[in-house]
């Protein structure tokens, strides 16, 4: 089987100015031609090892499914051949869409990359998107950074997003797993998992938990979460989800009346 070899630079720099292109993705498409496509079993393709823990739910493949029910797989998926092994890189919610329907053969564009190159296609595909799966990126950034010694300079280049943000990116997977799935199924936002990592640990699942029942701005969050930074260690919240209640317990009627000072602001 001829695969397709479309990663040449093995300098870092060289991969990172060409994977930071917005354009990459499409670019990719457009070396390919259909005497390229095979079809593949859909049995024989594997999820991707990287995204594995990026669970998707029935519901975002609930409309994939349905244009595949009219419409059949049409549009191939990219994937890598490697160890006798095909692994899914670009195409997984269709994938497992189409394994759902018990599609057969379906059309495939077959590369051969190694694992450094695979994590850079991830990537590029990912912020393909116009929603960007926020827990997806962070999971290959982690693997960029911790596997590959990228620092965090080149991965704000890669991204074209600051330090900053890529820190706050990195740091993500520190939160539980429930508010990761949720994060990677459009059910909570960036913002409120990235004022989550600021919380104390022990209370980021409290606080989740309330900001959702509430449906609480990102803003009325981070109120809350600096707050707790800033007075004493004896600070405490409760939250009572069946009567709809946050109960704050303080050391002091000094740090009760400064929260309350910051919350008016």
């Amino acid at each position: 089987m001829k695969e397709n070899k479309i990663l040449k630079e093995n300098n870092l720099e060289d991969l990172i100015k060409k994977f930071s292109k917005s354009d990459i993705v499409s670019s990719i498409r457009e070396n390919y031609s259909k005497e390229n496509i095979k079809y593949i079993s859909n049995y024989l393709i594997n999820d991707n090892k990287y995204l594995e823990k990026a669970i998707v739910f029935d519901e975002a493949i609930k409309n994939i499914k349905n244009s595949i029910e009219e419409n059949g797989v049409y549009k191939p998926f990219y994937v890598n051949y490697k160890d006798n092994k095909y692994e899914i890189i670009i195409g997984r919610k269709r994938l497992r869409a189409s394994k759902e329907l018990k599609e057969e053969n379906v059309p495939c564009i077959v590369f051969s990359v190694d694992e450094h190159e695979e994590l850079l296609m991830l990537l590029a595909d990912i912020q393909d998107h116009k929603e960007v799966n926020m827990y997806e990126l962070s999971l290959i950034l982690n693997e960029l950074y911790t596997k590959y010694n990228y620092k965090l300079k080149q991965l704000s280049s890669l991204i074209n997003q600051s330090v900053y943000q890529v820190s706050n990116i990195l740091n993500l997977v520190k939160l539980p797993y429930e508010i990761l799935l949720d994060l990677g199924n459009n059910l909570t936002s960036y913002g409120i998992c990235k004022t989550l990592i600021y919380a104390k640990k022990e209370k980021v699942m409290e606080y989740y938990k309330f900001a959702k029942k509430e449906n609480l701005s990102v803003r009325s969050l981070e109120k809350l979460v600096k707050q707790d930074k800033k007075v004493s260690k004896n600070f405490k919240v409760d939250v009572d989800e069946n009567n709809l209640s946050l109960n704050i317990k303080f050391e002091n009627s000094e740090d009760l009346h400064r929260f309350l000072k910051k919350l008016n602001k």
